[in-house]
């Protein structure tokens, strides 16, 4: 039985350069069995950031909210609050799942993040881990 689980080397090297192959086609445009957004980091932090941002985390089970406070060469200040998304949720409509995300940032800010605190504008970033394409969307 344990033989069916067993793979040579040679076998793991040939799966192995296979997924870089896909990997290189579907960032290319090319036809791939693996879904690629090319994505990169154009500039590395230098520590001196400043500002509040926001990040939404969606995962399909769970919808994370992130606040996150930069300040020149200090640690920065991570809040994040963790909502399950139950198997109704996965199959409502767009508007209401989106309504219901919508209610989760803001209770997470209002009870969570900003307490008394007020905020005229914040960075967002959107984090879609199943995405099949990329957009911009105005706000």
């Amino acid at each position: 039985m344990m033989a069916k689980f067993e793979i040579t080397l040679e076998r793991l090297e040939k799966v192995a350069h296979d997924i870089v192959l896909e990997m290189n086609d579907g960032l290319s445009g090319k036809q791939s069995s693996l879904l690629m957004l090319s994505t990169y980091i154009h500039k590395l932090p230098k520590n001196n950031e400043n500002g509040k941002y926001l990040a939404l985390d969606f995962g399909g089970s769970t919808f994370r909210v992130i606040s996150i406070k930069l300040q020149s060469n200090e640690d920065p200040i991570i809040k994040s609050k963790t909502f399950e998304m139950d198997n109704r949720m996965k199959s409502v409509p767009g508007h209401e799942l989106f309504d219901h995300l919508a209610t989760c940032v803001a209770n997470s800010m209002e009870n969570d993040f900003l307490g008394s605190e007020s905020v005229s504008q914040l960075n967002l970033y959107y984090v879609n881990k199943f995405c099949k394409s990329s957009f911009t969307c105005l706000l």
